[in-house]
């Protein structure tokens, strides 16, 4: 394989022959053959043929960390998250790469956007800005990724850039443009001022005198319901949230079906994890058939913000763009909206590396299965076939002993053959296997040793979707952890694949396998 993509890169012909015989052994040659054949440099928009596909370079579980990290950030403080993320990254530096390498390599922009915004470190920054000012793409991501960096304060507003849109180099400036508002309601003239006044003084952040003008108001009109209502938004913004819930529901006292006061009240539940009470205090509205535009804008922010914590990501975002429809600019809307686009697209891309990732190691296990061919393997023959990884994992499970960790691929082998080639030692491993291993254990040697590899998975499962990383994964399957003790191998014989005890342990004895 690295030859193959050397000879690619240096523009040899046997190249094409050489990643021709590889199909069967890795999943994405495919893109490499046809990237070649096309005359290109490398797949997608790379510039090169890469030696490493971007699945193999971080664990699947650690991708999955970092989406439900990612999941997680409406829920966490910016401070918290930020230190989440950082740690993160600290962990496994290499995410930049993976996602620079999906964006250019696996023309899977949206999700590496969403990384690499996601990280948000300088050197993501800079990542984000190459793609957005490349010819990579399509315009609406190569804008995606400029505006997130407008939004984390890496391009200012209003300069100008020279960007490739619709086929062309133009210079652009790029703004964000957030509108709110307060509805309208009659009133007496002097309530209806008030309230006016105190939304604006509000809005201008002199929360006192707004507090004094809507107080005020509830002086003259004591059901005045966005009085209580803005009186609480007062009392929120300025942390003392127990007062701000007794101003929401005094609001829906005066009017049960208020929308804001109902609103803020499920937003309360869901901070504090109460989905269902969130849910149960949004329903009265959903009879609702009149809204003012806000009111509507509001009522689906709250929808939207409800379904996100149930991972309900699209219709989340149906509302969130209906919300807009109806109050364009509205701030809250807009942003979670662009949240959940990041996740959508974060998601995404952690999908499709679980994809790619299950294609390879599938090829790496048919690898492993096609490489035994005897129906009676030695215990060598069987455990010769592991990388130095799962050997250094069977080790633990199998060698009582310390001082072998430092050992070479060779010698750990012989160590391993050894250990289980002892009666005293293989008793003592086959006393830490439960009820379902013995008797799985026990059907294969009474089987003669050997019995097809369906059949084992049809009665005790298989060990295909846990981690090839016994090293730093032990297996929790039947199968799995009767592979990763060395009691079972997997041989193809006449085509058929079967799962067989090796040799030697065949002649050990009884090993005390009974049940129970």
């Amino acid at each position: 394989m690295l030859l193959a993509v050397a000879e690619a890169n240096t523009g040899r012909p046997q190249a094409q022959r050489r990643l021709k015989g590889l199909q069967g052994h890795y999943p994405w040659v495919g893109d490499l053959l046809q990237a070649l054949r096309a005359g290109r440099p490398g797949p997608g928009w790379a510039s090169r043929f890469p030696y490493f596909h971007y699945t193999e370079m971080i664990p699947g579980p650690r991708m999955r960390e970092l989406a439900e990290l990612a999941m997680r950030e409406d829920r966490l403080s910016p401070k918290r998250f930020r230190r989440q993320v950082d740690d993160f990254v600290a962990r496994f530096p290499q995410i930049l790469l993976v996602a620079e390498k999906m964006t250019w390599e696996g023309e899977e922009p949206d999700a590496g956007v969403a990384i690499l915004s996601t990280i948000a470190t300088p050197a993501a920054h800079a990542a984000l800005r190459r793609f957005g000012l490349s010819q990579a793409g399509t315009d609406q991501a190569r804008m995606n990724a400029l505006l997130l960096l407008v939004k984390a304060g890496e391009i200012a507003e209003d300069t100008a850039l020279s960007i490739w849109v619709q086929g062309e180099w133009r210079d652009v400036q790029l703004r964000e443009c957030l509108v709110s508002g307060e509805p309208q309601t009659h009133y007496t003239q002097e309530v209806a001022d008030l309230l006016n006044e105190g939304a604006e003084a509000s809005n201008k952040g002199d929360r006192e005198r707004a507090e004094r003008l809507f107080r005020r108001a509830l002086e003259l009109e004591p059901r005045a319901r966005e009085a209580h209502n803005n009186l609480g938004a007062l009392y929120a913004q300025r942390g003392d949230h127990a007062q701000a819930q007794a101003a929401f529901q005094a609001a829906l006292e005066i009017d049960p079906l208020y929308t804001f006061p109902r609103c803020n009240l499920a937003m309360y539940l869901l901070d504090e994890g109460d989905v269902a009470g969130a849910e149960e205090m949004l329903e009265p509205l959903a009879g609702l058939r009149r809204f003012h535009p806000q009111e509507m804008a509001f009522y689906s922010y709250a929808q939207a913000r409800l379904l996100a914590h149930r991972q309900e990501y699209e219709r989340a975002r149906r509302l969130l763009q209906a919300a807009l429809d109806v109050y364009p600019g509205y701030g809250p809307a807009q942003e979670l909206l662009e949240r959940l686009d990041e996740t959508i697209q974060l998601q995404a891309g952690y999908e499709s590396f679980v994809e790619q990732e299950h294609k390879r190691r599938s090829a790496a296990r048919l690898r492993i299965q096609s490489k035994l061919t005897t129906p009676a393997p030695t215990i060598a023959e069987a455990l010769s076939i592991y990388s130095k990884g799962a050997l250094t994992g069977i080790g633990r499970q199998v060698i009582p002993w310390s001082g072998w960790t430092g050992l070479r691929k060779g010698e750990l082998l012989q160590e391993i053959v050894a250990t289980l080639s002892d009666p005293q030692h293989l008793e003592r491993v086959v006393a830490g296997l439960n009820d379902e291993e013995r008797a799985a254990l026990r059907q294969v040697l009474a089987s003669g040793g050997s019995m097809p590899w369906q059949d084992f998975e049809a009665r005790y499962g298989s060990d295909l979707e846990e981690s090839p990383y016994w090293e730093w994964h032990a297996p929790e399957t039947t199968m799995g952890r009767l592979r990763g003790r060395g009691l079972l191998a997997e041989t193809t014989v006449d085509g058929e694949l079967r799962v067989v005890v090796p040799v030697e342990l065949r002649e050990i004895g009884d090993w005390k396998l009974e049940v129970g």
